[in-house]
């Protein structure tokens, strides 16, 4: 031990030399000290394990909006119900961020080119906090009346499905809407909210999205509705598109796509002199087959009304016939 307190290669021999020593011998002890109950702390963790979260598990709606970030709009599905065919999944973005105190996710039978889906699933997102279990666990969901316009009868969630099964911490839950005829003028919506009951609590109610932005994390609305997707310049009676094509139809698009050569995603990018044109060429398409004695036939998407199929008052009607 003497050579901690050499200075250079000889020993101390005044009472300054010795107290410059003691002081850092002092300082070396702390150090070792130091390590020494960091060492007791470490050894202690090993034997005893670290605490576990103690307190209830929460279930909640993973939300859709601002989730995990400001900048995150993700993917979710849902699964279409065809007669007498295999059910098919489609992705669809949802809702952007908003201020809205909960999230509502969206959906169109009319987004299907066929007439054949029956009924629609949505997966319904669950996440818990806390650990995962061994076995399954059940948890309770409610419909709020007063947030929902949609008959009871005509859609339907199967509480012996809202289940996080043994070993997830995430869980999807179909909601299912019916066709009906009311989705063709309008969103027939559904809200459900999340109870405390069975193995889980609802302690987690709220999202910060922004600011001082919350999103409910316990609520969550559903929106059905049954309409072809019109291109943006052509959406209302209104439009510019109505002014050159008339009235849209899912009929009269489906038939422009198959005369034109254009795909369904390919008209929402045309610029106003292309629908112009297009609206020409179209007027003087169907002028040709009602001379032919063959007109085209238009069916109305909400009246379901057969007529025959005409363009827009301001399309050009010079044609070369």
């Amino acid at each position: 031990m003497w050579y901690l307190f050499r200075t250079t290669n000889s020993l101390c021999t005044d009472l300054n030399c010795f107290n410059y020593q003691f002081n850092i011998m002092r300082k070396f002890s702390f150090i070792i000290g130091g390590i020494a109950i960091a060492a007791l702390i470490i050894s202690a963790c090993q034997k005893k394990g670290l605490m576990d979260y103690a307190g209830p598990s929460s279930i909640y709606f993973q939300p859709i909006a601002g989730y995990p970030n400001p900048n995150s709009t993700p993917q979710m599905y849902f699964v279409v119900k065809r007669a007498g065919k295999s059910d098919t999944a489609m992705n669809f973005a949802a809702s952007k961020m908003d201020a809205a105190l909960n999230d509502t996710m969206w959906g169109n039978f009319g987004l299907f080119y066929s007439d054949d889906a029956t009924a629609c699933e949505f997966m319904m997102p669950f996440r818990i906090t806390g650990d995962t279990s061994a076995v399954d666990r059940k948890f309770k969901l409610r419909v709020i009346d007063t947030a929902t316009n949609t008959p009871a009868a005509d859609f339907s969630i199967d509480p012996e499905k809202c289940i996080v099964k043994a070993g997830k911490t995430e869980a999807l839950i179909p909601i299912s809407f019916k066709r009906t005829q009311a989705m063709k003028s309008a969103y027939q919506y559904v809200t459900v909210e999340l109870e405390a009951g069975f193995d889980f609590s609802v302690e987690y109610n709220q999202y910060l999205i922004s600011g001082k932005n919350f999103k409910n994390t316990l609520r969550r609305t559903f929106g059905m509705l049954d309409q072809y997707p019109a291109p943006t310049w052509w959406r209302g009676n209104n439009s510019y598109g109505a002014s050159m094509f008339g009235k849209f139809s899912k009929t009269k698009f489906l038939h422009m796509v198959d005369y034109f050569g254009i795909p369904e995603d390919g008209w929402s990018g045309l610029a106003v002199a292309q629908v112009s044109g297009y609206a020409q060429l179209f007027n003087c398409h169907l002028k040709r087959m009602i001379t032919a004695g063959t007109p085209v036939m238009d069916k109305d998407d909400l009246t379901g009304e057969v007529t025959q199929m005409s363009a827009g008052t301001s399309a050009s009607s010079v044609c070369d016939l």
